[in-house]
């Protein structure tokens, strides 16, 4: 191995009080931000509070999850959550599935269905551009369904093209 294959960050000095010199690597004095998360209120956008959440925490053990979630609520959500009668110390999959029964917003799904199903691919529009519209609007028509579900109702666009005699 050469010597310049191997990267040895530069030492800092820092000058203590006591007047002598401690040293700390350039790595040493490094530390990532760790994003804020802002409370959740209702009329906001909770699929995108929800992904949010579970980024933040995606190294928590299931098992401590759920009392993470609700101090994330501001007043009023927690005011609705605590009159559903979900118990507090509930696991996440009750907490989410609460959550997600009085926060999250469906009932625009069948507009939604609508416009994918008469998106059709525009001139100067690339495969990629298209592919990423109807993703989009597969998320929304689709709101509960898997990820693969939706990735088959968007290769189902691209079947009747396919079928030209």
């Amino acid at each position: 191995m050469a010597e310049s294959d191997t990267f040895d960050p530069p030492t800092i000095y820092q000058k203590m009080d006591g007047g002598t010199n401690q040293t700390k690597s350039r790595t040493a004095l490094f530390h990532p931000a760790v994003p804020t998360l802002k409370g959740f209120s209702p009329g906001g956008d909770f699929a995108l509070w929800a992904v949010r959440v579970k980024m933040h925490f995606q190294d928590t053990p299931r098992e401590h999850l759920g009392q993470y979630l609700l101090p994330l609520l501001d007043d009023d959500a927690a005011q609705q959550f605590l009159a559903t009668g979900v118990p507090i110390f509930s696991g996440p999959d009750i907490t989410w599935l609460a959550l997600e029964e009085l926060f999250a917003r469906y009932e625009l799904a069948p507009a939604f269905l609508e416009k994918f199903l008469e998106r059709r691919q525009h001139l100067a529009e690339s495969v990629d551009e298209y592919s990423a519209c109807l993703r989009a609007l597969a998320t929304k028509a689709y709101p509960k369904a898997s990820k693969e579900v939706r990735d088959e109702q968007i290769l189902g666009r691209y079947a009747p093209l396919s079928t030209h005699p």
